[in-house]
């Protein structure tokens, strides 16, 4: 996987305006994202994240596809499709990654760290943490249906 600036500003702003971590975010708050974002591209096989590293930044995979695997089991345990994030129980944590993450098609991610959400005001800040929050919710919602 590798940082790029192939993508011109406008087309940035383009594909945050079809994500939907950042629906609710204005024109201006998506400028401002795309001025201090990192974009990167990766091809088919790349790991955009290994499990047991530290790495407190979390992903949105803007296009593409990739799968998700865990150490011991020898299959894909969930597929991340473009819109969704992953990434972000290390971000919060600041812990090592719990899972692997393989590119299965050409992907285009933006990367969000601790460092580009300090250059945020904090009304966009807030609106991300949320949107962490309500997929974590879903997934907690998900674990407790299947246990019950």
């Amino acid at each position: 996987m590798k940082r790029t600036t192939n993508f011109s500003h406008a087309k940035m702003i383009f594909i945050l305006e079809k994500i939907p971590l950042f629906r609710n975010f204005s024109p201006t708050e998506r400028e401002k994202i795309v001025a201090h974002a990192h974009f990167y591209h990766a091809v088919q096989n790349d790991k955009l994240i290994e499990q047991s590293t530290l790495d407190t930044s979390f992903y949105v995979l803007m296009s593409g596809k990739a799968d998700v695997f865990i150490e011991g089991v020898g299959h894909s345990i969930a597929e991340i499709s473009p819109g969704e994030f992953f990434g972000e129980l290390s971000f919060l944590l600041n812990r090592p990654r719990s899972s692997t993450v393989v590119a299965t098609k050409e992907c285009v991610l933006l990367r969000l760290d601790r460092q580009l959400l300090g250059k945020l005001n904090a009304e966009i800040r807030e609106k991300i943490k949320d949107q962490i929050i309500v997929k974590m919710a879903k997934m907690l919602d998900a674990k407790n249906k299947k246990a019950s």
